[in-house]
């Protein structure tokens, strides 16, 4: 696993050291885009690496990857959000793959790390976005969809104990219930992460939100 996590960091020093001048401590490429978001962007790798943090040294923890969340902030729109990548993409998506919802995750595992309020404060403004913005027609699914949305409030539940976390996760899935919202048919309509099943994983976990998790997505 350190051999994976040291892969890890190089990678990211290399392509962000390609910058003039240098922006971040740690940047990734993902088809040829360098992603910010949960699924194949810079959030979502630095979740993972927080994660093993036990592989970690400090030094890393507080030159690499702190750097790297505190200029991710710096990326957001006006509305708080953040781009799904630094190709100047429109203010539009707010799902667990681009935009607040999966980087809500991040802030919230950072907080718990690190103990900075302003981690903390992120992960409530990016789920703030994510109860404003958050109930999508392309889906139900996890990825890019309502029922992914939901574990932006669950996570939250689960760090702050606060109960309008839980309403609102219930809301979003209890939304997900009532058909004919969805205006696109998944390409995968009964997958975990595009479909139906991801949305009846959902409603098992509001069964017992305090150890809920995405699957596949550990948030603590």
């Amino acid at each position: 696993m350190k051999q994976v996590v040291t892969t890890i960091l190089n990678n990211g020093i290399q392509a962000c050291e390609k910058d003039k001048p240098k922006k971040t401590s740690l940047i990734f490429k993902c088809h040829n885009k360098k992603y910010l978001g949960a699924a194949q962007g810079l959030s979502g790798v630095l979740h993972c690496l927080l994660l093993a943090k036990t592989y970690l040294t400090k030094h890393e923890l507080d030159n690499l990857i702190k750097p790297a969340l505190d200029y991710l902030l710096t990326l957001r729109y006006k509305s708080g959000n953040l781009p799904s990548s630094l190709c100047n993409d429109p203010d539009q998506l707010v799902q667990w793959c681009h935009g607040a919802s999966g980087v809500s995750h991040t802030y919230a595992l950072a907080y718990k790390i690190f103990l900075d309020q302003k981690y903390l404060n992120a992960a409530e403004q990016f789920a703030n976005i994510v109860w404003q913005r958050g109930l999508l027609t392309k889906g139900y699914g996890l990825c890019h969809g309502v029922s992914g949305n939901s574990y932006a409030f669950i996570s939250l539940f689960q760090l702050t104990g606060k109960a309008k976390y839980l309403y609102r996760a219930a809301r979003f899935v209890d939304w997900c219930l009532t058909t004919g919202r969805q205006k696109k048919i998944p390409d995968n309509p009964y997958s975990m992460f595009d479909g139906v099943t991801g949305v009846t994983y959902a409603l098992l976990d509001m069964q017992n939100p305090a150890t809920a998790s995405m699957p596949g997505f550990l948030f603590f």
